[in-house]
């Protein structure tokens, strides 16, 4: 699924692990996984805004350049005086980033602690000055094969442009630690955000032995905090065409990802909600 999956938990119901759980069982042939704190399962760690606007070009430009490529003459059938300026840069990038990289890779970038970063009570600094670049993004993950995973505690502590996109929710509950359910719900209408009014769509229930069973590679105590940049421009591009190539000769991936999961996991179908 690709769009916004967006979720909450109440304080103590081990929200990080949930999203750790989901990128744990990613395909490591087909995605890359991006997120804001630490884990063994990420490829990419980002910090602030400026490191999730970087990442997001790349993204974009790498679906132009390599995803869109093949069908330029009828995207520009009517704008075809704009086509000589796409072709040299799509030029430019298959130079640089080879032309054989592998189409459709599926991108997770998960938010732990969303709030901070969107905050509804900093609207205006949101989406303002570079960070308007976002809205480039924001509204087409699914062009860009792109989930979000936002995680708040209260949906209504996030920035009312994200509540928008999103129709599903899924919120955890938990009773005596070890038994943990979550149910989907869906808003109709997402400025109104009465669970008593809202349409229960799922329920799960598993246990939860944790820190014994399930164990994942993060730190639960790391505190999420904007920081100075750690995502150098291009760095996603580059792992692409070290990783993500195919081979002109037999038309096979080359996928040097070292996060090795038991087979069972790699043939785990994961089941999201989103829109």
């Amino acid at each position: 699924m690709n769009w916004f999956y967006i979720v909450m938990w109440e304080f103590w119901s081990w929200k990080t692990q949930n999203i750790t759980k989901y990128l744990k069982v990613y395909n490591p042939k087909k995605e890359i996984n991006i997120s804001n704190y630490y884990n063994w399962y990420s490829q990419f760690q980002i910090s602030n805004h400026t490191d999730l606007i970087n990442i997001l070009s790349d993204i974009y430009d790498y679906h132009q350049y390599i995803n869109l490529y093949e069908y330029r003459e009828k995207l520009y059938t009517h704008k075809k005086s704009k086509l000589p300026t796409y072709l040299e840069w799509a030029r430019l990038f298959h130079e640089k980033y080879w032309n054989n990289l592998q189409k459709n890779i599926k991108f997770n970038i998960a938010l732990d602690e969303a709030s901070i970063y969107f905050n509804p009570r900093d609207f205006k600094n949101n989406f303002w000055w570079e960070n308007v670049k976002l809205l480039d993004f924001i509204y087409q993950p699914r062009k860009l094969n792109l989930l979000f995973l936002v995680v708040v505690q209260n949906p209504l502590e996030l920035d009312v442009k994200f509540r928008r996109l999103a129709s599903y929710y899924r919120k955890y509950y938990k009773w005596f630690r070890i038994i943990r359910w979550h149910k989907d719900y869906y808003f109709p209408n997402p400025e109104e955000m009465d669970f008593e009014k809202a349409d229960i769509v799922g329920r799960w229930v598993n246990f939860n032995f944790y820190p014994l069973f399930p164990k994942y590679d993060y730190n639960t105590k790391e505190l999420i905090k904007p920081g100075e940049s750690i995502y150098n421009k291009w760095d996603l591009l580059k792992h692409l065409s070290n990783n993500f190539t195919v081979t002109k000769k037999r038309g096979k991936k080359l996928n040097f990802n070292f996060n090795f999961l038991p087979l069972w996991k790699l043939k785990y179908q994961k089941t999201i909600i989103g829109v």
